[in-house]
This record gives structure tokens, sequence and C-alpha cells, in this order.
């Protein structure tokens, strides 16, 4: 997969993450009324599970409400996200990442445990996640993803609840890059194990570690908002109280409408 490829998953929401928290700063004069943004999307939600989301509009609204390693940002450059800092190895195939104290929106901790649960959940044969392939040098995939190997085995592990080692086949340079995508965000076990097959197919049957948290989706409506995270550990940061999305499909119209949200916000 070439780069360009690669930051095309993050980027356009990357953007979107850094349009809606620093949008107050650029408008604070409107935005005191309401702290609400009106956002138009083409296309409907189809799924909030990271693991098998594809498509650009899911994308958006995960980088939104969740969280990964680190976050692509306007320009393609990376910025902290859940890891604080991190190193690789001299041979380059050894990353590990410090993870900052941080909180899901129920309250619970955010840990190297729900990533190493997220990767493997997505590498696993049976959850037939379209992205897993991001993950062909995380040493073992190849031989996980044909189940041939347990996904235990793959090149991921928690050192306590606050670091992440991760281990590839061989180097990668772009590896930063990838970790930033959808497919490589945590998940938190309890919930997804809770849900079982209804996890992440409405707004309720989830749980978000992101700017925004998800409401008012069913899994099958056209408009749904996006609400601050209050558990978000850089929740200072988001200036909007709000967004609230609405598809419309007919491109002219959403251009319209796209305008009108600007000139209203």
């Amino acid at each position: 997969m070439r780069l360009s490829q690669i930051l095309a998953l993050g980027t356009v929401s990357g953007a979107a993450l850094l349009l809606l928290t620093a949008c107050g700063a650029q408008n604070n004069r409107h935005l005191a009324r309401s702290q609400t943004l009106h956002w138009v999307e083409s296309a409907d939600l189809p799924t909030m599970d990271p693991s098998k989301s594809t498509d650009v509009v899911s994308g958006d609204a995960l980088h939104n409400v969740d969280e990964g390693l680190l976050r692509i940002g306007q320009g393609s450059r990376l910025r902290p996200g859940v890891a604080k800092s991190y190193r690789v190895s001299k041979d380059g195939k050894t990353w590990t990442f410090d993870l900052r104290h941080s909180k899901w929106s129920n309250g619970s901790p955010v840990t190297a445990a729900d990533f190493v649960y997220g990767w493997r959940r997505t590498v696993k044969p049976s959850t037939a996640s379209q992205f897993a392939y991001l993950y062909d040098h995380v040493k073992n995939y190849a031989t996980i993803n044909k189940g041939k190997r347990a996904p235990a085995k793959l090149g991921v592990k928690a050192h306590g609840p606050y670091q992440l080692v991760v281990t590839l086949s061989r180097p990668q340079s772009y590896f930063k890059y990838l970790v930033a995508s959808q497919a490589f965000l945590p998940q938190n076990r309890q919930v997804v194990e809770k849900y079982g097959s209804k996890f992440a197919t409405n707004s309720r049957d989830a749980v978000y570690n992101g700017p925004f948290r998800l409401t008012g989706w069913q899994g099958t409506n056209d408009d749904w908002t996006l609400k601050k995270n209050r558990q978000y550990w850089d929740a200072g940061q988001t200036k909007l109280q709000a967004v609230k999305v609405q598809v419309i499909k007919d491109q002219a119209l959403g251009s319209v409408s796209i305008k009108a949200a600007r000139l209203m916000n």
C-alpha cells in the first residue's frame, strides 16, 4: 500500500477533527450562541466498528469519537493521540508506545490491553476485516490471517497498563501513519463482548475515547449527533458542544447546505 493511500485513510478525518476542535477558536463570536456545528455527509453511516469500517463516512465519525496511538492532522502531520510518546529500535522492528492516562466515555481507563484486543480482533479471520492487510508487517500477521496461528501470537503486547510494544517482521518506516488509521483504534473488550453482534451497530452499543461521543444513531437513520465527550483527556481543547450531522445525497443540495451550515456557525 502506498503512503499516499495510507494518508488518505486518516487525512480527511484528521482534518475534520481539527475543524471541529479548532473552529471554536476561529469563530468564537458565532459559536458563543450555541456551540453547535451543523454538518453534511453525502452517505449513510454503515458501521462504527473500527475492525469493519472501510468507508469515508464511518472513518470520519470514528476519528472524531475515537482516538488511536497517533493522529494525522493538517498537512499529513502526525501528532500525539493516546500515545504521548514512542520510540523505535535501531533495527526498526520494535516500536514502543508510552500511553497517557485517558478514559473511555463510560469512565473506564484506556489501556494498552485495549489496543492489543482491538488489533487481534481486526486480524482474526472470523472478523473478516477488509483493512486487516494493513497489519502485514506486524509479526505473525500472515499466518494468523490465514487461520494457521492464533491471534494471540500477533506481535503486539501490553507491558503494564500504559506501555504497548509492537514487533514487526521487517522494518516499516510508515508504520507510524498506519497506527493513526481506524483499523488500529483501541477497542474495549468488555463492551465488545457485552454487545456481541450488536456492537457498534448503533450509537448506544459502543463506547468512545475521542473528543466526541456518538448519539442519536439507530443504525439506519440519516442523521446523528456528535456530543462533546467530557471524559476525553484533552476535552478543554474541544470548543464545540455538539456537531449535528445530516445526510444529503444530492451533491448540489449538499453543497448549498454545507455553505449554509458554515454561515450559521
